[in-house]
């Protein structure tokens, strides 16, 4: 059953569209739509939305990292080009505290950003920013869950985020559903959001999975593969889910258990292309799998890599060229080959280098490497011999970095509490000869 009301922190929103010098209540139509389901509360009321959007448009200033003894690495004051603070966007409330940005995604004109609550309480949801005009960009679109977080999101890939070699058609209509990752107090969930014209709607799914929380979520042609996290090796891993016009559809249909799963991460939507699993831990590893029609594909045993002694932290990995760069909490940024990885990286920025922070999350754009180091910040890094980092700064940024993404020179991070921050470089641009 839907119905419409205003949002429990009323007050703050009366606040912003009438100031406190009147007692009076504002006409009804001056306040914004507020639906709420069973299952969530959202609007996609332009005046209150646009409301949560800080126009800044400065220049953001970065300086040189902590020198290290560490061979190739140096530091630097600022990459190659110069950064302007474009925006932030609020982050979402639930009964009246700001939630914490968790995962960023881009598709087409859009940033869709994820949601958590850190901590034993629950608390999340979901952002929509219009980035079609990028030097003004718009809240499109929010929802609010009371008793979920969500940590990661998945959506259909469009032509713009697609590696060279993935050139199939695929899925990329605007409307195309958003799948998140997360858990509830009763565990682990995938959460699908259906659109209309890029607005979030009343009509969500839910799935239960075993296992405490789901950690890393990716979309393919046919699949949607997540990953369960925890030290439970019987829910802990890698699930399956059909995504198909099937009986099965939205259930899981196979899975793989692994210790302290993290993150998935493929090379491309369709069937046979390269997909890799994260384990975290004293026992971190890459599985190599291919994205496959009916399931699961494995296609090697473990690579032991870098151990990781923080096993509760946020790690993630992404596929660049050949190289899958992993985020690795206290170790820092390690990338590894993906044929035959070196299991002390083939390259390692080490955290000493980020200021001592944990390493959460890593963006590559041509030459440049944008990571989210958790409370330490947000630094970025320069491939000077075009293969590997060795020249860092940082960013001068408040905040929590815990993750970020980036496409054609627009960089978005989900800034924890603090919201999304989007970010725009200006510069010559040089070719990736990952």
């Amino acid at each position: 059953m839907k119905t419409f009301r205003s949002l429990l922190f009323y007050s703050a929103i009366l606040f912003l569209f009438n100031g406190c010098k009147e007692e009076t209540s504002p006409p009804a139509e001056e306040l914004p739509e507020i639906i709420e389901t069973e299952d969530l509360t959202f609007t996609n009321d332009e005046s209150y939305l646009d409301s949560k959007v800080e126009i800044i448009n400065s220049t953001l200033s970065t300086t040189a990292t902590s020198d290290v003894s560490a061979a190739n690495l140096k530091s630097a004051t600022s990459g190659k080009g110069t950064y302007r603070i474009i925006a932030r966007v609020s982050p979402i409330e639930v009964n009246g505290i700001p939630r914490s940005a968790s995962h960023v995604r881009i598709r087409n004109d859009y940033a869709f950003v994820s949601y958590n609550t850190k901590g034993a309480d629950y608390g999340g949801g979901l952002q929509i920013i219009d980035i079609s005009n990028d030097n003004r960009p718009r809240l499109k679109s929010e929802a609010i869950y009371d008793d979920s977080d969500f940590n990661a999101l998945a959506i259909a890939d469009d032509d713009k985020n697609r590696d060279d070699d993935d050139d199939d058609g695929g899925r990329n209509n605007v409307d195309e559903p958003i799948y998140l990752a997360g858990a509830n107090r009763n565990g682990a969930l995938v959460e699908k959001i259906s659109l209309d014209n890029g607005k979030i709607t009343e009509e969500v799914e839910s799935l239960s999975i075993s296992g405490v929380n789901t950690n890393g979520i990716i979309l393919t042609d046919d699949m949607l593969y997540v990953t369960v996290g925890g030290s439970n090796t019987s829910t802990s891993g890698l699930y399956a889910i059909d995504i198909r016009d099937t009986d099965n559809f939205f259930s899981v249909i196979d899975q793989h258990n692994y210790k302290r799963t993290k993150d998935v991460v493929a090379k491309g939507t369709r069937h046979g292309k390269d997909m890799v699993v994260l384990t975290g831990g004293a026992e971190a590893s890459l599985i190599f799998y291919k994205v496959d029609r009916e399931g699961l594909n494995k296609v090697s045993d473990p690579y032991p890599i870098v151990p990781m002694q923080t096993t509760d932290g946020k790690n993630t990995a992404i596929f660049k060229g050949n190289n899958i760069y992993v985020a690795s909490s206290e170790v820092g940024l390690a990338i590894y080959k993906k044929n035959n990885p070196d299991p002390d990286g083939d390259w390692v920025l080490p955290q000493t280098f980020l200021g001592g922070g944990l390493t959460n999350a890593v963006a590559v754009d041509a030459n440049l490497v944008y990571i989210a180091n958790d409370v330490t910040g947000f630094f970025g890094a320069t491939k000077v011999n075009k293969t590997y980092p060795n020249e860092a700064f940082k960013f001068q940024l408040d905040g929590s970095a815990n993750f970020v993404s980036s496409r054609s020179n627009l960089i978005v991070v989900a800034n924890g509490t603090d919201g999304v921050l989007l970010i725009k470089r200006t510069g010559d641009d040089d070719d990736d000869d990952d």
